[in-house]
């Protein structure tokens, strides 16, 4: 597959080299030309831009380069409460499964390093995250569709990406079958619910390829600029929003691909790579509420989303600088 063509110029930064280039009289150095370029790019990078969401390029650059920890302007909260998170579904099934291993281990694998059939069995009747997302009634009152039966590990979506995340996260091995890490035992511990939240939460969108989610290969910065999405998110207000206008807000211009040949022809729908990757995993973790859109049948899949109460206790936007002095948002 040809890689993506590079984005457009941003605007400020196209009307910096117009203006360089119709200079009248042009400049007397090289020398002169590299200083005026340097000063005028030093204000650009601290200025505000309308496509950066009302950032200045200063602090997208904080947004994007920290690791959501100790680096950047992105902090994602290591200290709520087993109480505060109590009914967060990644959280619950990832403890679920973290104390089935502990009291199974070694937990044999398939050949394809599956969950047997067994483990299966035991596991899903706790699982919060395993019924079908469209698991609510509609508007007339008619009942969701029948699960599919759950026999493999496949047939479960999120069961294999919590199995994955865990290994990613080093809170479960593979030592003849899985067992957990000392470090998992240590993070099962109740008053440590914040900080295996955290951690789950940057595994999650960090280290797992997101596009597993909507079997698209498209749209690979989307993942690389999540923090900046996170933080517009966190702009959009309480109000019910679909996700074709949270995408808009949400999904930076620089990190979407073109429309292919398929949404030329029958529209736009690269929205729904954002509510697979990223709004619909929020909900998962407890930052996003879901409703079917006002109106809709569940064959449609039409949901609107909007901040929970603890996406501002989870994540904390702190930006350093960048000509305004030093801001801390969304306490």
């Amino acid at each position: 597959m040809p890689p993506p063509p590079r984005p457009p110029r941003p605007p400020g930064v196209q009307s910096i080299l117009d203006e360089i280039a119709q200079r009248p009289g042009g400049f007397a150095s090289l020398d002169a030309l590299n200083h005026h370029l340097a000063r005028r790019m030093q204000e650009y990078n601290a200025t505000p831009q309308p496509e950066l969401g009302g950032l200045s390029p200063i602090q997208v650059q904080q947004l994007l380069t920290g690791d959501w920890a100790t680096t950047g302007a992105l902090r994602v909260a290591d200290d709520a409460s087993l109480e505060e998170l109590h009914h967060v579904p990644f959280l619950a099934d990832a403890r679920a499964l973290m104390r089935y291993v502990a009291q199974h281990a070694p937990v044999k694998l398939t050949s394809l390093g599956n969950l047997s059939r067994a483990a299966v069995a035991a596991l899903v009747p706790q699982l919060r995250m395993v019924a079908d997302e469209d698991d609510e009634a509609d508007e007339e009152g008619n009942a969701p569709l029948p699960p599919f039966p759950i026999r493999n590990e496949g047939d479960a979506l999120w069961l294999g990406i919590l199995r994955h995340v865990l290994l990613f996260a080093k809170l479960l091995a593979r030592r003849k079958g899985l067992v957990l890490t000392k470090r998992g035992q240590q993070l099962l511990d109740d008053g440590q619910a914040g900080a295996l939240y955290a951690l789950l939460f940057r595994t999650f969108f960090r280290q797992f390829d997101l596009r597993f989610l909507c079997n698209d290969d498209r749209h690979p910065r989307l993942q690389q600029t999540l923090a900046w999405s996170f933080y517009q998110l966190g702009r959009a207000g309480n109000e019910w929003a679909s996700a074709e206008s949270l995408a808009a807000r949400a999904w930076l211009d620089s990190a979407r691909d073109p429309m292919d040949a398929r949404d030329r022809e029958f529209g736009d729908m690269r929205h729904w790579a954002f509510q697979r990757r990223v709004l619909q995993p929020l909900v998962m973790f407890g930052l996003l509420e879901r409703r079917r859109e006002p109106g809709t049948k569940r064959w449609e899949y039409r949901w609107e989303f909007r901040p929970a109460a603890r996406f501002e206790r989870v994540l904390r936007f702190e930006f350093q600088g960048g000509g305004r002095g030093d801001l801390f948002l969304m306490r």
